[in-house]
């Protein structure tokens, strides 16, 4: 799965960058039983939902191209939220170590 998401991300990054878009991950997250395709997108000023939508509307028809995936899944796209804009929303993230 490495080989698969590292080609998506290859194949993403470039028609992003035309949108000043930056790819900063593709992930493959099974979560109650559901295949997700995340990819986490980041832009210097940040992202509003419409960037987002045009994103998707780019990356949709790469990923489908590529057809590189045979399981059912759900592409969720996200934005990164830096370490100030998650406190201004009041997530708090807590790294556990072992």
């Amino acid at each position: 799965m490495e080989e698969i998401l590292k080609k998506i991300k290859d194949e993403i990054t470039e028609p992003m960058k035309e949108l000043d878009i930056v790819v900063d991950s593709v992930e493959w997250v099974k979560e109650n039983n559901v295949n997700n395709l995340m990819i986490t997108l980041d832009r210097v000023n940040g992202l509003d939902i419409d960037a987002i939508v045009e994103a998707t509307h780019v990356i949709n028809p790469i990923i489908d191209k590529l057809d590189l995936i045979q399981e059912e899944y759900v592409l969720d796209m996200q934005r990164f939220y830096s370490d100030e804009e998650m406190k201004e929303l009041g997530i708090v993230c807590i790294q556990y170590e072992k």
